[in-house]
């Protein structure tokens, strides 16, 4: 599983420069039938509320690459497994704060 999250944050390391990390639980999971997945953490998105001035408390993953499936696998596991997460958000993916990469926390 780590060599997954691995994976997606070298595929996505050009968006890096600008995101920002917030770490905690998923405690709502949002599944749509676009393939877009949504997460809540155990936190509020305060903090980065400027890299998304119109989000509406939810980060995620809008579209279906290879890339962001094997990051909605990821974020699928840790949400099962109930482990803590650090969130790399960049920007706003809609309403959401988008969701570049995931690590698990131990």
């Amino acid at each position: 599983m780590k060599k997954i999250v691995f994976v997606t944050a070298l595929l996505m390391v050009s968006k890096i420069a600008n995101a920002i990390d917030v770490e905690g639980l998923i405690d709502d999971l949002f599944v749509g039938a676009d393939g877009s997945v949504g997460v809540r953490l155990s936190i509020s998105y305060d903090s980065v509320a400027s890299a998304c001035p119109t989000h509406n408390g939810w980060a995620g993953i809008r579209g279906n690459t290879d890339e962001s499936k094997m990051l909605k696998a990821a974020i699928f596991s840790a949400h099962a497994r109930k482990s803590e997460v650090r969130l790399t958000m960049d920007g706003c993916a809609d309403t959401w704060l988008n969701v570049i990469n995931m690590y698990e926390l131990k």
